[in-house]
């Protein structure tokens, strides 16, 4: 079976899930070795620890009336409400029992994905669900920015609300792709919308587009360093990375974000990205 050639980064948030390879036999799928990483013990203690690092720096955050995780300039939130943003997929739901279905399935990425997020049965990324509930508690309004489409929209809150989640504002604290025609999976537009009402203090996500505006974030591997270079103060203070080695932009860097290659052309370019010191 061919892979998918639909990128994760388009507006399901998700940087294909079989950019790592064509689906394959139970046992040999190119996704299984990211896949029990995503539920190990050292996963979970990762993730653990930045939202451990973020709890400990919100309340700071909240003290300062000039803290913002906002990157849009001239916005002016004196007086607004804080607000802390998040990412959906891999960052605060765990869909790596998802990815394991496509393993023993020898599928690819979008086959079942909408199914799988209408269920509704992910459950939080390790961390996650303390850190909000803690934000909530503290009086910051709490919104789920995501690239999943906007037709999956209740089945992503029925799951949000069943492991616990703060929702209060109801589906509107669901921000969707397509949801309004200016959403696209560039996520600036989406954040832009937020500055007008709330002062955002902190950010969480999986990918550098969680943070950066999509053209930033899909840059060659030297570009993308240097966009975390230039913000580099801002994380682990105002913004925050959860791990994700299942798929990212990371890996579309190093092949153009084009997968219309043969398999054995997108290994190349992917071994040939490899540093090596000997």
């Amino acid at each position: 079976m061919k892979r998918s050639l639909t990128p994760r980064s388009l507006p399901c948030a998700i940087l294909t899930f079989s950019a790592l390879g064509c689906a394959s036999a139970p046992g040999h799928h190119p996704l299984t070795m990211a896949t029990m990483y995503a539920q190990s013990a050292e996963y979970a203690a990762a993730s653990r620890s930045v939202y451990a690092a973020a709890r400990v720096q919100l309340d700071d955050a909240l003290a300062d009336p000039d803290w913002s995780a906002a990157l849009e300039q001239g916005v002016d939130f004196a007086g607004k409400p804080p607000a802390i943003v998040l990412d959906v997929d891999e960052t605060v739901l765990d869909n790596s029992p998802y990815e394991a279905r496509l393993i023993e399935d020898g599928a690819s990425y979008p086959s079942g994905w909408d199914a799988w997020c209408n269920e509704g049965i992910a459950d939080p990324v390790p961390g996650a669900l303390a850190l909000t509930k803690y934000a909530a508690e503290r009086g910051v309004t709490v919104f789920y920015l995501t690239n999943r489409k906007a037709h999956l929209e209740e089945g992503t809150y029925r799951n949000l609300v069943a492991r616990g989640f703060p929702v209060d504002g109801g589906l509107d604290a669901l921000l969707m792709a397509d949801e309004r025609p200016d959403w696209t999976s560039n996520k600036s537009s989406r954040r832009q919308h937020l500055s007008a009402t709330h002062r955002i203090v902190m950010m969480f996500g999986d990918n550098l587009g969680d943070f950066v505006a999509r053209d930033e974030a899909r840059g060659t591997p030297a570009e993308r360093e240097g966009v975390m270079a230039r913000h580099g103060e801002w994380w682990g203070t105002r913004w925050f990375m959860v791990p994700n080695a299942m798929y990212g932009y990371w890996d579309g860097a190093v092949l153009d974000y084009d997968y219309a290659r043969g398999e054995a052309e997108l290994d190349r370019l992917r071994l040939n990205a490899l540093e090596q010191k000997r």
